[in-house]
């Protein structure tokens, strides 16, 4: 059942980043080969500091995404939100009776027939769901790190001795150094990148992304992205999330909030 491993269907034998082989599956003449290297999951070995006030201000293309996260989560500190995010978590995240989130449906009726495809179909579910990725040990921190950013990342990790295995872990990424490049033409993701270094600029283009210090690239296979379907209407590279329809109302509960309070005092001079 080798066609079922999820490798199968990126064909490369690497595991460095912006792989020749995922650049044919992508068949994208601009993309060319960047830095090798797998990308970087911890936030402060990424760039040392992205959320600091100073790269806000000298680069003007994450800036906008940075203030939205810090935005998002200091919404996400207020009780009532959080205690609704919990709820949101712990109902996405139920188990069943059998003590198992996942379960593996099969709509098509003829294959369901076939006795042995459904148990391998189901073994190798279960090989990748609970054994390699372990999401029924993570996915309720996935979830709620979904609700709060909007915007998940995952390095899709390989074997670079032996393609067969599959993928054979998610490293997740911060979604404070993650981009990508939208291709309006074949409605789809062309490039996804990771910022290394402060005061970097998004490239203009895909072509100007070159072997530097300032990026780690990655065709789109070997990134598993979700968001929550909201996009800006000038820019699908821009996104919205979860809680982006909960700041309005969020900010005038602060207002209605210091009004009271400026009230309470001036009544009791």
């Amino acid at each position: 059942m080798n066609w079922l491993n999820p490798i199968n269907w990126f064909k490369t034998s690497q595991i460095n980043e912006e792989l020749d082989q995922f650049k044919n599956i992508n068949n994208e003449k601009d993309l060319k080969d960047s830095e090798k290297g797998e990308g970087i999951e911890n936030i402060q070995q990424a760039i040392g500091g992205l959320v600091s006030n100073n790269f806000v201000q000298k680069s003007p293309d994450t800036s906008s995404k940075l203030n939205k996260l810090k935005t998002y989560r200091n919404i996400a500190k207020n009780p009532e939100v959080e205690d609704a995010i919990e709820d949101a978590v712990i109902e996405s995240t139920q188990a069943d009776d059998h003590f198992n989130i996942f379960k593996l449906k099969i709509k098509n009726e003829e294959l369901n027939k076939n006795i042995n495809a459904v148990k391998n179909l189901q073994n190798e579910f279960n090989e990748f769901i609970y054994n390699r990725l372990k999401l029924h040990t993570k996915i309720s921190n996935y979830f709620e790190d979904f609700y709060i950013d909007g915007e998940l990342y995952f390095e899709n990790v390989i074997d670079e001795k032996n393609k067969s295995r599959g993928i054979l872990y998610w490293k997740k990424l911060p979604t404070e150094t993650m981009d990508y490049f939208y291709d309006y033409e074949q409605a789809k993701i062309a490039k996804f990148i990771q910022y290394k270094k402060l005061n970097v600029s998004k490239p203009s283009l895909l072509k100007d992304i070159k072997k530097d210090n300032d990026y780690i690239s990655f065709y789109p296979p070997q990134i598993s992205y979700c968001n929550y379907g909201k996009f800006s209407p000038f820019d699908k590279s821009k996104t919205f999330g979860y809680l982006e329809k909960v700041i309005k109302p969020f900010n005038q509960l602060n207002m209605l909030e210091t009004s009271v309070i400026i009230y309470r005092w001036l009544f009791f001079l």
